[in-house]
């Protein structure tokens, strides 16, 4: 998690790291197994919902009132309100890479760090990409809206054949994290058959990068 430790408007910083005493900590929607842990045996006070549902705005501000920190989602909308809303509050932890969901200017202004989670979903991300590039091109969706209807008659030789990918180009448009991921250069290594190639192009890079293997090759 990285945080952006924020200053008072008044020139000094709120305190960001818990003390001693056990902080009142809102947790707006539920998170994995195990993600709590560290704060509950902090002996921290955890307020959140038992069913899941999201606070509507209202809720949260009132919600926030008498909190120390936030662990908010993206979905979640920590603006100016909240915030002023929130005189004890001191951090505001969002489970998300993006941030654009919390006022910064407003935390800046009463001292509240903001933190995120950068990095975290980068390979998860490149996985479900390429899990739509296979969908997409061997017609899974078709295949699998056909059987759950009841229209598979059964197997013939030129049914749901799609595309081959492998042989093909990947084209990565934006090539940051996301594009640079291992996962994305996994699938263009040989394994079976002729390896994908792979071509990104970003604002950030001179030209496009061509691979047939690995980042390391890239030229």
């Amino acid at each position: 998690m990285v945080c952006a430790w924020a200053e008072a408007g008044d020139g000094r910083y709120r305190d960001a790291v818990p003390g001693p005493s056990p902080r009142r900590v809102l947790v707006t929607r539920r998170l994995p197994s195990g993600g709590l842990d560290p704060l509950a045996e902090a002996g921290h006070d955890i307020v959140q919902r038992p069913d899941d549902q999201p606070f509507t705005h209202g809720e949260l501000v009132r919600a926030a009132s008498d909190a120390d920190a936030i662990i908010s989602v993206l979905t979640d909308r920590i603006d100016r309100a909240v915030i002023a809303g929130a005189p004890k509050l001191r951090v505001v932890a969002n489970v998300a890479v993006g941030y654009d969901n919390i006022d910064l200017e407003a935390a800046a202004t009463a001292g509240v760090a903001v933190c995120n989670t950068p990095g975290v979903l980068d390979d998860t991300t490149a996985d479900l990409a390429f899990a739509l590039i296979l969908a997409a091109s061997r017609l899974l969706g078709q295949g699998e809206r056909d059987l759950r209807g009841g229209r598979w008659n059964g197997w013939a030789v030129d049914q749901y054949l799609g595309q081959d990918v492998h042989g093909a180009t990947l084209g990565v448009v934006g090539y940051g994290r996301i594009g640079e991921s291992p996962v994305t250069w996994t699938i263009s290594t040989p394994c079976c058959g002729d390896p994908m190639s792979s071509a990104s192009t970003s604002p950030w890079t001179t030209g496009p990068v061509v691979s047939s293997t690995a980042p390391g090759s890239a030229s």
